[in-house]
């Protein structure tokens, strides 16, 4: 069985900026009537240069503007700093839709889990996006 170690950064791929496996906070401006993608969330494996998805993943708190989806996708990201010049693989994507006609702040959560390494015993992550529907 291989085992692939795996960096503990977890990436938002909207900005490319990694983040802890602690909960995060993002700030994201929306467009209103509008289906919009605002990043995804994904492990980096180090040997092959590939990206994984999370194990498991969830909206934890429901917007009260909208409506959030959840849905794996191919993604790339470069990554120069760890000796891959591109990283590929699946990844979730994060995609929020204001209500019709809504303008103005609203906010949600998303729970990811991961598997660390080749053991058991799983890390996760609390993601919360404050969006502003424009």
């Amino acid at each position: 069985m291989k085992k692939f170690m795996f960096a503990l950064a977890l990436i938002l791929g909207v900005t490319g900026i990694a983040g802890s496996a602690l909960a995060e906070s993002y700030d994201v401006d929306v467009k209103a009537n509008a289906q919009n993608h605002i990043g995804w969330r994904a492990i980096y494996a180090l040997i092959g240069c590939e990206l994984r998805p999370p194990d498991t993943y969830s909206v934890g708190r429901q917007p009260q503007h909208g409506k959030v989806t959840l849905t794996i996708r191919q993604v790339t990201s470069n990554d120069r700093e760890n000796g891959c010049t591109q990283f590929k693989g699946k990844a979730v994507a994060v995609t929020y839709t204001p209500d019709k006609g809504y303008r103005g702040p609203d906010s949600f959560t998303v729970r990811i889990t991961y598997q660390r390494y080749s053991s058991p015993a799983p890390f996760g992550d609390v993601v919360r996006y404050n969006v502003n529907v424009k």
